[in-house]
């Protein structure tokens, strides 16, 4: 068999391990926030939006804020369970916005799985 076979046989399998590593793994997460969602076992945090930060348009960094020093971080573009719906695309969030959010730490986010908004 011919070198760049052996090569290229080598990094399509890599390739095929890290997505299925992936894979599980966000299947892991939303089980996870599901299942914390549906037994109670989450917290809550209510307040004014604080230390908004927009993602821009075309993204390239998280949208992040505050509640009452407990921070949030997400994007359209990184596939998490939970919210992640960025102001730049018609999300809710802006600052001051009046909320309340049920939340469960996952991994090392704070994972989104209610948003209240006050009318």
């Amino acid at each position: 068999m011919s070198r760049v076979k052996i090569v290229g046989g080598t990094c399509f399998g890599i390739g095929i391990l890290v997505i299925g590593a992936i894979v599980v793994l966000h299947k892991f997460r939303t089980k996870d926030a599901l299942n914390a969602f549906i037994s109670g076992q989450y917290s809550t945090v209510e307040g004014p939006v604080e230390q908004f930060d927009p993602m821009p348009f075309e993204g390239r960094r998280l949208e992040c804020f505050s509640v009452q020093e407990t921070r949030f971080c997400y994007s359209d573009y990184v596939v998490t369970p939970g919210f992640r719906n960025t102001a730049s695309h018609g999300g809710p969030i802006r600052s001051g916005l009046i909320v309340r959010i049920a939340y469960k730490r996952i991994g090392s986010n704070n994972v989104i799985l209610r948003l209240q908004v006050a009318k």
